[in-house]
């Protein structure tokens, strides 16, 4: 009877999470050196993650495509080509996707709030990013006691330009 206490008891110890990978610094002398983990993930955000594979989410984001523009839009997500990233004051995520030609804006949970791809320039004509390589959030402030929305700047890199969107 003690024998099988003494096992039940070693298999239900808890067991520690391992991480899929180790973290480590070079020496002085160019020699890898394990080094403690400075973080450990505890979840993988990726396109799926975020809803961009999703055909629903799309249809609600690009509500005047059709099904087969909407796949082409889809497919934009499997290679995507993050070049920036910036984070507002209200912990929305902006993220430069250049080979897709958009900005991606996420909710603070990591779910897709919003995509800049195409806009009505000043002229009033449609408009569309080509290249984009930065984007940077300006935050909402009071001025000599006028209040100055936030504007967003993209750095539309193969149309030679930035853009102001307001925030």
């Amino acid at each position: 009877m003690c024998i099988v206490f003494v096992v039940i008891i070693l298999l239900s110890l808890p067991v520690s999470a391992a991480t899929s990978y180790y973290t480590y610094t070079y020496s002085i002398s160019g020699t890898s050196l394990r080094s403690p983990d400075a973080y450990t993930p505890d979840r993988e955000v990726n396109t799926d993650y975020m809803g961009l594979s999703d055909l629903n989410k799309l249809a609600e984001l690009y509500p005047n495509l059709s099904q087969d523009e909407l796949v082409l839009k889809q497919e934009l997500c499997e290679n995507p080509s993050f070049v920036d990233l910036e984070v507002d004051e209200e912990k929305n995520i902006y993220i430069v996707d250049r080979d897709a030609a958009r900005v991606i804006v996420l909710d603070p949970y990591y779910k897709v709030k919003f995509i800049i791809d195409t806009f009505t320039n000043a002229n009033g004509n449609s408009d569309t990013l080509n290249a984009p390589e930065g984007v940077f959030v300006a935050a909402s402030k009071v001025v000599n006691g006028d209040h100055v929305p936030g504007k967003i700047y993209i750095c539309d890199t193969g149309n030679a330009r930035i853009l102001t969107f307001d925030l």
